[in-house]
This record gives structure tokens, sequence and C-alpha cells, in this order.
């Protein structure tokens, strides 16, 4: 029988769950569905509350057993077959994602050896992608659609639950809610590199925690460099996931070994980035876009964003004093990216009374919620072990960061 604290803790999940399904698909229910966003709410909840029941039905069994590996091929492949049906409608719309035009024309762009950042999107905005999204998007510029990228990520990610997560039950219940998120969902399809963004953060970031303190040097290399180019994809990583993944070595390998571990990433965001930044600073355009800020007095647009990387930045510096887990990790990863990118959101929908207009920053709540999602699924993992077993009892590699390693040592 469940006790109340335990039901407490699995309404906390959903709750969480459910903020951060909402936060992300507010704004495109507004969009395509403004009269029926309390009906689609209540009925995302219900599917979150599913999710979670479902799931833990399933492991508080004594026998637990694997999900098959088709169900995961199944959802790609779902996921996919939208994505060839709605990326050539979403190109012929007159609003179409003005995100992939810019990441399409800048890494063009690059590909003819141009500089990226005098290209303007079709609404005149500017590049925000920084270079290192440009050379990861550059494969598939070469095969002609460089939105094919999404796909491509989606499913690496997908490849990266399974090894985080004990149970690949747990892996396709995460999957599911996150592709529940409107927000993520339209972005994947209409070919914007928002979603996979976060996503190659989260796959770069285990990997090199799991090579840089074991492993062969050549993959420690490979996933350094791969780490480096992936910071080099949003500043806001820099002040998010750089910091954390620090503190994370810190406390394992001591702090001369984890600062010399780091050099490696850093060197590689710095010879992906300076170069641009050096030829033409003025038009460096991801240094000078204040967009999510807006909203603000141009006064104040400045001195806000100085607040918020300040805050994110602390939060994250909060690994230096706690016992850092994976799981704990994306937690503090997701609060310092909910602190620099969901406050804006928030705070424009408030000045803006919820309108259209007042909404259309809370699309950068994803990050944040696919952090805070990975720390709730394991917390319920976790949870749902002590209910069936009376103590966790984890599969060998499972409750590691070093996922690809031979000698796995981690504990919760």
């Amino acid at each position: 029988m469940t006790k109340p604290r335990e039901l407490w803790f699995i309404a906390g999940w959903i709750a969480l769950l459910f903020s951060c399904w909402l936060a992300g698909s507010i704004l495109d229910l507004s969009i395509y569905l403004p009269h029926k966003i309390p009906v689609f709410a209540g009925l995302g909840l219900f599917c979150i509350v599913a999710v979670v029941a479902g799931l833990r039905w399933v492991q508080t069994r004594r026998s637990v057993k694997q999900v098959r590996w088709g169900w995961f091929v199944a959802l790609w492949v779902l996921v996919a077959i939208l994505y060839v049906i709605v990326f050539p409608m979403s190109l012929q719309k007159a609003d179409r994602n003005d995100s992939y035009d810019a990441l399409n024309l800048s890494s063009a762009q690059l590909l003819h050896h141009h500089f990226p950042y005098y290209v303007h999107a079709y609404t005149g905005g500017l590049v925000t992608h920084m270079p290192g999204a440009l050379f990861l998007a550059l494969p598939f510029q070469m095969l002609g659609r460089v939105s094919l990228q999404n796909l491509f990520w989606l499913g690496m990610f997908m490849w990266l639950t399974t090894k985080f997560f004990r149970f690949r039950s747990t892996a396709l219940a995460f999957l599911l809610v996150i592709l529940a998120n409107a927000h993520t969902l339209v972005n994947i399809l209409d070919g914007a590199d928002y979603p996979i963004n976060w996503m190659y953060i989260c796959i770069s970031a285990v990997l090199f925690l799991s090579f840089a303190e074991r492993g062969p040097h050549w993959k420690f290399a490979a996933s350094g460099l791969f780490l480096g180019v992936a910071l080099s994809s949003r500043p806001t990583h820099i002040f998010v996931i750089f910091p954390l993944v620090l503190a994370y070595l810190v406390q394992r390998i001591g702090t001369m070994a984890a600062l010399r571990r780091v050099t490696l990433p850093l060197l590689a965001m710095t010879v992906v980035t300076a170069p641009f930044y050096l030829y033409d600073p003025a038009h460096f355009a991801p240094l000078h876009n204040t967009d999510h800020l807006n909203f603000l007095p141009e006064q104040l647009q400045h001195p806000m964003l100085v607040l918020l990387i300040v805050l994110a930045v602390a939060v994250s510096c909060a690994g230096f004093f706690i016992r850092l887990t994976l799981p704990r990790f994306f937690l503090l990863a997701g609060i310092a990216s909910a602190v620099l990118l969901v406050t804006p959101g928030i705070l424009c929908a408030l000045i803006r009374n919820f309108s259209h207009d007042g909404l259309i920053f809370m699309g950068y709540s994803d990050a944040a919620a696919c952090f805070l999602s990975l720390w709730a699924f394991r917390c319920m993992e976790d949870q749902f072990a002590v209910e069936r077993e009376g103590s966790i009892s984890p599969q060998p590699g499972k409750d590691s960061p070093h996922l690809l390693c031979k000698k796995p040592a981690l504990s919760l």
C-alpha cells in the first residue's frame, strides 16, 4: 500500500512535469486553439497522470521487464513520418519558422566560406546561433536539408535516455512527455533547432563526463571536442552547463585534474567561436541578441540580462557545494536554465496580460523542461524501486555517469 509521503512525492513530480509541459505548450495552444486552452490543459494533465501511473504500475511489480527496442524505433518513425508531411508544408507558410530560416541561410553561407552573420532571416531578425550550432548543422546542409539534423539528434537522444535510466520503460515514458510538449514537437517538425540544441548538449555533457575520469584517451578527446562545439551553440550553455561540468569533475578527480580535463572543451569552444567574433565583432549577432527582453524599457534590458546571468551562474555554481550525481546535475541545469530563459517569459506574460505577444517567450522553457524532467523521471524510478523492493537495487551501469565505460561507479 502506498504511503501518504510517497503519494506526495508522486503528486509533486506530476505537478512539475505538468508545469514544464504547460510552459512549453501554452504558446502553440494560444495560436492554434485559443478558445480551448483549458480543455487541452486538462487533457495534458490527465495524460501525464496516466503516464506516471502506468510507469509506477509497471515498475512496482516484482518482475520488471524491459520495454522492447521496437517501441523506440516506432516512436522515432512516427516523428519522422510527421516531419516528412509537416516540414514541406511549413515552408509554404507566410509565417514560417524564422529560426530554421536563419540557421539554413547562415550554415549555407558557412558552407561556401562566407561570413555567416551578414545574412538575416526572412523576418529581418539576426542569426542568433553561435558558430558551434552552424558547424553541427553543416553535414546536414551538405546533404541538402539542414532540418534533417532534428531527426538525427532525436534518435541519438533516444539512445542516451536508455543509458541514463535504469529501465527502458522510464526512458519511453520520459520521451512521450517531452514530445507531447507542443513547442518541442512543432519545432522538430518545422526544422528549428531549439529542441535538438538541448538534446546534443545533454549527449555531449554525458559523454564527456563518462570519459573525463576514465576511458580511452581517444574517446576523452572526441567527447571533449564535441562538448566544446556544443557549448559554442548557444551562449546560455556556457553559463549553465560549463560550471556544472567543472563542479562534477572536481568532486571526483580533484581540482587540478578537473581543470586540466575541462581545458579541452574550453579550447575547442574558443577555437570554434573566436575567429568569427574577431573577424567582425560588430556583426557577431549572438552577443547582440536581447530580443527576449525587448518587452522591457531599453535602459532596463542590459541590467536585467546581467542580473539573470549572475543568478543562473550562481545556481550552477551551487554544484560545488552539494554532492553531484548525474540526476542532480540536470536538476541544477534545469533550475539555472529556467532562471535565465523562463523568467523573461513569465515577466513578459504578466506585463502583456497573457496575450499571444506576452506568451511568445515561453517557448524558451524547452531546455529547462528537458533537464528537470530527466531529474524527475530518475527520481520516480528510484522511488518505485523502493516501493518494489524496500531498497534501491540498481542494475550495473545504469546508476553511473560513466555510461560507456567498463567500470561504472556512482551512487545516488
